[in-house]
């Protein structure tokens, strides 16, 4: 008898959960603790549209929550039929904006590839790997003549920050045998002067 009270405590506590209007939660720490929540029943298809809200609160708000988009991607793969491509655009578009993290390669793994050559996700892998191969002029060309990309707020302005470019590492240390040999040579041409 308490097991199915317990059940029904935690059926109600999870539909509760889903009532609850993310724009109510006065801070973003709230809501990404409520998200932090909510994905703990991560295969649970009724927290999709409280995650693909809380994608919209990530683009508007500019802050970014890995694990909330990926449970959502996860969910997607498990029930196809509740599968939202413009959900899917978004996330790719917030983890570029993360770039050069590679949570958009982690991303693009659990999409079917016959997803990722369709609009607009087709523009994001364009533009991801005009910004991993350093194209960077060809990618500014990619986002200036795509609305997609100027329509997200903060866009622009983080990707511009993303800093992709390493300085370069110093040569490696020639092996000892070759130190050997250099130092043998300068011995002999300093000793022939």
């Amino acid at each position: 008898m308490s097991d199915e009270n317990e059940n029904r405590n935690a059926e109600e506590d999870q539909n509760s959960m889903l009532d609850t209007d993310l724009n109510s939660l006065p801070t973003i720490e709230d809501k990404i603790e409520f998200i932090n929540l909510l994905i703990g029943d991560s295969y649970n298809i009724a927290i999709a549209k409280k995650l693909e809200e809380f994608l919209d609160i990530q683009i508007n708000e500019n802050i970014y929550l890995f694990q909330a988009n990926s449970t959502l991607l996860k969910l997607y793969q498990f029930n196809p039929t509740f599968l939202n491509k413009d959900a899917i655009a978004k996330m790719l578009a917030k983890s570029l904006m993360n770039f050069p993290c590679n949570d958009f390669l982690f991303l693009s793994y659990m999409i079917p590839s016959t997803l990722q050559k369709e609009e607009p996700l087709l523009k994001l892998f364009t533009l991801n790997s005009l910004l991993e191969t350093c194209k960077f002029k060809e990618a500014w060309t990619h986002i200036n003549n795509n609305p997609f990309f100027l329509n997200i707020p903060s866009f622009v302005d983080n990707v511009r920050n993303c800093k992709s470019i390493s300085p370069p590492s110093p040569p490696p240390p020639p092996p000892p045998l070759l130190s050997y040999l250099l130092l043998i040579i300068n011995i002999i041409f300093t000793f022939i002067k």
